[in-house]
Order: C-alpha cells, then structure tokens, then sequence
C-alpha cells in the first residue's frame, strides 16, 4: 500500500493495494494485508520519488540530532503496515497555516499556578509526570472535576485537582509529601465524576518522582531544571535526558528501542512557554523537541487527510477497540505522527512568515484541531505513556 498523493480527503479506510500502486503517488509504502510493500528495501519502484527524498533527508539530519526521537522511528516509517501518508494533503494543510493559527499556548490559565517562579518548574515537572490516559477506557467518559466553580476535563482537570489541592494546603509540590503519599490522599485529590484512570500508577509515579528528587535533586525539580543549564539536550546532561534517565516513568520508548519521550519534552515545552518572557527560564534547543505524539494528534492528522489508516486499524479506532501498546499498530501512528509534523513543519519553514516556527506551536494546532471535531475518536491504549 502506498500513501498516494492523489488522495487528499481518506479519513477511514484508504485505498486497496493495488488502486494505490496505480495512482500518481508521493507517499509511502506499507502493505496493510500482507508483507510491507517496501519492507525489502530494494523495491524502490514501490517508494515514490518526493516523499521517498524528502525521508531521507529528514532522516539524515536526525542522525545528527541531539534528540533521539525521529531517528530512532525510522524503522518503524520504513516497515509500515497500517498506517500511510499523504504528501500532497500535507502540503495543502501548510499553505493555508497562519502565524496566528500556530501560536504556541502560554499556558497562563486561571486553573494553573499563578506564580512564575521557581515552583512553577516543580508544578509544570509534577503534572506532566502523570499527564496521561484522561478518559475510561471502556466506555470512552471523560475525567472531570470542579475548580472554583468551573468544569475541567482530560488533562485540565488534573491539573486543576493540583491546584486544588494546593488551594486546600496541601503540599502537592513537595518532594517527601509525594513520596509517601497514599491511595486515598491520591483520590481526593484528584476527586472527580470518576476515579482518575490508573491511580495505583499515577500513585506509584508520585512515591519515584518524591524518591528521586530527594536523593538527587534537593527535593525540587527546579534544582533538574537549573543543573542542565536549561538545554533539553545536553550529552545526557539536558533536562529530557535527566528526566528519562534518572526517573523511569518518565520513559517512553518501545521494547525496540524507539523512542518518542511525550511527556519529558511536553514538560520542557511548556515550560518554555510558559516562563520564556520570564527571565526564569528560556531553552535554547526548543527548537530540537518534536510533536508530543499522544491520542489527539494521530486524530488531527488523520482529519486532514494527512495520515491515512488501512482497514484493519481504521475499525480499531473508530470502534473505541483497545490497542495494546507497544503494538505495531499502535507504534505506526505515533511514529507517522511525529514524522508528518516533522516534514509539516519542513514545509511550513518555507514560508519567510513561519520561519521562527517550532514544534510547540505545530502541537498545540494539531491537539485543538482534534479536540474540536465531534465526528472522530482518539484511539484506545491504555498506557501511562500519555
């Protein structure tokens, strides 16, 4: 199956094999029956030409890249089975972008910390080690909770239980508080319309995050933050590396070995946004970070016709059927995921008005626009990866 350039509007199923080998392609091979198109290397006639190029250039420079991310997914690009790409609708999604359209979020709301400061690195670093898996699995109901007299969903309303929680004098962002947290502490904290999704996990995650900042960091992530001299990536030394050596959880690479770091390089990002204007903090490798693959994102690019599912994994998602994590499937869409929004924002670059682009402003367009459409579902895998 190739991803055709000819099809600018898939949203579920794609096209068969054959009336894709057929068609006026720029996209990628992957067979979504049988043995990839392309997984014998030497089929070139089955990897069209542009997307084929623009691959390896993109793979090329991540080589190069102190961010193992998109280098490491290149197998999984190259062996795709379920998932394709389209060029040309991907193309036509950058030329009609505004500046306005990609502006990173500042994260300057009413239900996060209202201090920038040295705690506003601790509560950005607390959050996002559990800003995972907002909705119930099997029925697909959101988590919800009040804050000051105002609804929050999915990950707002863990973020508004942390403010909450610190509003009732609860010491939240304190290091031996987190390590000994209990399950029932936990739950009041995070009191919603149901029980947070995997809060033995989330539990677990709170007792290593106290544990390790005590032991390593004086009890703050602050002190993480200013010990890597602000870089994401520094030769093990930057704040994505600290959190995904020093802190388990914070991983998120397959049994394979590739790698996608959401929630390490979320933190770093929000953070950026957040204190930039600050004084407090401003990372001069932001630019280094990709797309925070997740459940929204697949979502969005599918939506604009972008990334393309085969029949197999299209009912999957549009049935709410749990994939399991780790799986190829679910590897496939996170991995195209960050690698269209690596050639998206290639291609927006070449615009003079989006010079100054980065993945940030890339991910929060593609979340919102997700978020926004009634007529599609995130897929399904219960993971505490994101």
């Amino acid at each position: 199956m190739l991803i055709s350039s000819t099809v600018s509007a898939v949203k579920s199923g794609p096209r068969s094999p054959q009336v894709a080998r057929e068609g006026n392609s720029d996209g990628l091979a992957g067979s979504t029956e049988a043995t990839p198109a392309w997984a014998d290397l030497g089929k070139l006639q089955y990897r069209p030409s542009e997307l084929n190029g623009r691959l390896d250039a993109l793979f090329a420079r991540a080589a190069r890249s102190a961010n193992p991310v998109v280098a490491s997914l290149e197998p999984v690009i190259r062996n795709a089975k379920f998932v394709k790409m389209d060029l040309e609708a991907l193309k036509k999604q950058a030329s009609q972008l505004t500046p306005e359209q990609l502006k990173p979020a500042n994260w300057k709301f009413p239900h996060y910390i209202e201090e920038d400061s040295q705690r506003t690195m601790d509560f950005f670093m607390v959050a996002n080690s559990i800003n995972f898996l907002f909705f119930d699995p099997d029925s697909g109901e959101k988590y919800k909770t009040e804050f000051n007299g105002k609804e929050y969903t999915g990950a707002d309303g863990m973020i508004a239980g942390l403010k909450r929680a610190m509003q009732e004098g609860v010491p939240v962002l304190d290091a031996a508080f987190l390590a000994n947290v209990s399950r029932e502490e936990m739950a009041h904290i995070f009191r919603g319309n149901f029980e947070l999704p995997l809060l033995d996990e989330r539990l677990a995650i709170f007792h290593e995050v106290g544990t390790v900042l005590q032991e390593k960091y004086q009890g703050h992530f602050s002190n993480l933050v200013e010990q890597s001299g602000g870089r994401a990536f520094d030769g093990g030394n930057g704040i994505v590396e600290r959190l995904t050596q020093d802190f388990p959880s914070f991983r998120d690479t397959s049994p394979e070995g590739h790698v996608y770091n959401k929630r390490a390089q979320l933190a770093v990002g929000m953070l950026h946004s957040r204190l930039e204007d600050s004084g407090l903090f401003q990372c001069p490798d932001v630019g280094e970070l990709t797309v925070f693959a997740d459940y929204q994102l697949p979502r969005g690019l599918r939506n604009m016709g972008i990334l393309q599912y085969d029949s197999q994994l299209a009912e999957k998602v549009d049935q709410g059927q749990k994939i399991p994590r780790d799986s190829q499937m679910e590897q496939e869409m996170r991995a195209f995921t960050i690698v269209a929004a690596e050639l998206l924002r290639e291609e927006l670059h070449k615009n003079p008005e989006h010079a100054a682009l980065d993945s940030r402003g890339l991910d929060s367009f593609l979340w919102l626009q997700a978020r926004q459409d009634k007529n599609s579902k995130p897929h399904v895998t219960v993971t505490t990866a994101y």
